[in-house]
């Protein structure tokens, strides 16, 4: 609670109180205890939020004295000031986990965010909330269009890539213009399309018993790719006005084939450039490709297909992205930059990472950045790459970092200065200290006390092979005698030596036995 003044004429000890059924009331407590009934003021009752269905609950209190306003925090996250008359909604958050998160393909400052049973859009420049929508199921999953849909949706791919992608246009029908759809997948199956501008529904459909995990449009903006629970991927054609089948609202959504074949969840979902393959990961690691037409697997390796996105935690590009001690299941979501030369991931410690792309090195060197409290649920990069977002799921936060390139418009940094160590302060190797340059020893002369022992060896062994020798003894030398020295092999391709080896003298040779009687 707090305290503060009823009126200026007759100043009173005022006690704010708030409660689950968000109305904040004003209790008199000039002697000292609250009566029921006693108010210095009518209750105030706070409106619903954007997104909500009834009024929030009330978690803390605060009183300006000076502004006789009221700060009420609320358990959706939102920051509230009350006056008598009017409310102001000074800061917006979710109601609960974020699970997903998509960015608009043509507006960098537009993202949104699918919250337990809300479906959020933001503004980034602003900080603040554009609209918000109740679903009436919990999302888990959220896409945006790859363009306006309507009835020049057949042309949509070369305004994509051409870099122009304007939100408006002539869809056949007078007073309607094309517009974005953004598409929310929930746990038990739900698929929901919704329009940009106004989140008005548009389709609704349960093709499949579990949650929808990934959505992704296709670059040509004809289809639609639905990750599933259940194990298989749900393609959808989008059908718009003018075209067979289209409707007269704009569009709708049909399904044209099933990817069957994973045997566990499938986590991730790409489509290639041209719209007609899909790659896909699952919670058991196994990656597969797959016929967008006909719903079939492509055996043969595709290492040269260029993905329009890259959010699948497995492959070559990205296989260093696995912490040490990794189990497969740290990781929960990546986001390959539209330019290919980095790659962002999150992950359960809280962490947002970032890595060069490819990556292929275990363990890769990367920049890990904390803010969340808790796992952090997805990542993606905004158009241009020029800011990462992330989504947390016990702390439900959105974070906006900013992308900033290493080296770009700085001068190159200087030379690290020479460290002093403990070496030899002069080439004989008599005098030690710290040096900022220390001198190598010599290298010791060869000795030729070895040269000189083995000719006395060889001689020796001359002299007793002049006098003979029993024949049991012959036998014996004979056989203590060592094999002669196999020669040296050369070093295998790519080899380094540290150091050559040291001269030896040549082996003497072995006295020879006479035969066998």
């Amino acid at each position: 609670g707090g305290s503060g003044s009823g009126s200026s004429q007759e100043p009173r000890a005022v006690l704010l109180t708030g409660g689950a059924d968000g109305t904040v009331l004003q209790w008199d407590v000039s002697d000292g205890l609250p009566y029921e009934g006693k108010y210095v003021a009518p209750p105030l009752a706070l409106r619903p939020l954007a997104g909500a269905v009834g009024a929030p609950m009330i978690r803390a209190l605060d009183y300006d004295r000076r502004r006789r306003t009221i700060l009420v925090g609320t358990s959706q996250c939102c920051v509230v000031e009350v006056r008598q008359e009017e409310q102001e909604t000074l800061l917006y958050g979710h109601a609960s986990d974020v699970w997903h998160v998509a960015v608009h393909p043509h507006d960098s400052s537009c993202v949104a965010s699918a919250s337990e049973k809300t479906l959020y859009v933001w503004d980034l420049n602003r900080r603040t909330l554009n609209k918000a929508c109740a679903l009436g199921f919990a999302a888990r999953a959220v896409a945006f269009s790859s363009g306006p849909v309507g009835s020049s949706n057949s042309n949509s791919n070369s305004s994509n890539n051409g870099g122009g992608g304007g939100r408006g246009g002539d869809n056949g029908v007078e007073g309607k213009e094309d517009e974005y759809h953004i598409c929310v997948g929930g746990s038990k199956g739900e698929l929901l399309v919704l329009t940009e501008r106004t989140l008005r529904p548009i389709h609704k459909c349960r093709d499949s018993k579990e949650g929808i995990t990934d959505l992704k449009y296709s670059p040509n903006n004809r289809f639609l790719a639905a990750a599933t629970a259940d194990t298989w991927i749900d393609i959808y054609s989008v059908l718009a006005v003018g075209r067979p089948g289209g409707a007269a609202g704009g569009a709708a959504y049909q399904r044209v084939t099933r990817c069957s074949g994973h045997s566990a969840t499938v986590r991730g979902v790409d489509w290639s450039l041209d719209s007609s393959l899909i790659q896909t990961d699952s919670a058991d690691l196994d990656l597969i490709v797959w016929n967008a037409r006909t719903g079939k697997q492509i055996p043969i390796p595709s290492r040269s297909t260029q993905w329009a996105t890259y959010t699948v935690r497995l492959g070559f590009p990205v296989m260093g992205i696995w912490p040490d001690g990794s189990d497969g299941t740290d990781v929960n979501a990546l986001c390959r930059s539209a330019d290919g030369r980095l790659v962002a991931t999150c992950d359960d410690d809280g962490l947002v990472k970032l890595f060069n792309c490819p990556c292929v090195l275990d363990d890769a060197p990367h920049r890990a950045y904390r803010g969340h409290s808790s796992h952090v649920l997805c990542c993606r990069f905004t158009m241009g790459d020029r800011a990462v977002v992330s989504t947390g799921g016990y702390d439900w936060a959105m974070f906006h970092f900013r992308v900033v390139r290493a080296n770009e418009g700085r001068a190159p940094p200087p030379p690290p200065a020479k460290q002093k160590v403990w070496g030899a302060l002069d080439p004989e190797g008599k005098t030690f200290g710290w040096t900022l340059n220390p001198v190598l020893p010599a290298a010791p002369p060869v000795s030729s006390t070895s040269a000189s022992a083995s000719s006395t060896s060889a001689s020796s062994a001359s002299a007793s092979s002049a006098s003979p020798m029993p024949l049991q003894q012959q036998k014996t030398a004979a056989s203590a005698t060592p094999p002669p020295p196999l020669p040296a092999q050369p070093p295998p391709p790519h080899a380094v030596l540290s150091n050559p080896p040291p001269s030896s003298p040549s082996p003497s040779p072995s006295p020879s036995a006479p035969p066998p009687p």
